[in-house]
């Protein structure tokens, strides 16, 4: 699944100047052992990165596929990688980041909270690279962000 939910069939190149992160989490019930798997690709199809990261006391298959995107979305940033596409496959994790979901385990709304904190900053770039905007805003927020900074104000103590 793509940052929008749809499903892929198999992996699709990003846009020119975009770099796409696959992130796939596994999980073993009998040992709660898990697997994080994390791919970078370019448009071409070039692997620029790739990481692998075992998991322990991993509660399911959910929770292996959050880590997979919280450690995603975290590499990125340790990379400087401001244009990335994040796909994984598993639709509940993603349907709780991207369409605010309640139907995920509880114990990891901290972590799909963490995750989510980017989402100003992607709405943002979205209305930079659409409408050619550049610009600087102090205590004014643009009109454009102020229903998810009153969604994520709602998670603030």
């Amino acid at each position: 699944m793509n940052n929008n939910g749809q499903e892929i069939d198999h992996w699709k190149p990003p846009p020119n100047d975009y770099l796409t992160i696959n992130s796939d989490g596994s999980f073993q019930s009998v040992n709660n052992l898990g697997g994080i798997g994390l791919i970078v690709r370019n448009c071409a199809g070039t692997q620029r990165a790739a990481k692998c990261i075992h998991l322990r006391r991993i509660r399911n298959a959910e929770h292996a596929e959050g880590l997979g995107l919280w450690e995603a979305v975290q590499w990125s940033k340790e990379q400087n990688l401001s244009k990335v596409i994040f796909e994984l496959d598993a639709k509940l994790v993603v349907d709780a980041v991207y369409k605010d979901q309640e139907i995920i385990d509880w114990r990891m709304k901290n972590l799909i909270n963490d995750i989510k904190q980017n989402r100003v900053a992607d709405i943002l770039s979205k209305l930079s690279r659409v409408n050619g905007v550049t610009k600087t805003w102090g205590l004014e927020p643009p009109d454009v962000i102020l229903s998810q900074l009153d969604e994520d104000a709602k998670n603030v103590c």
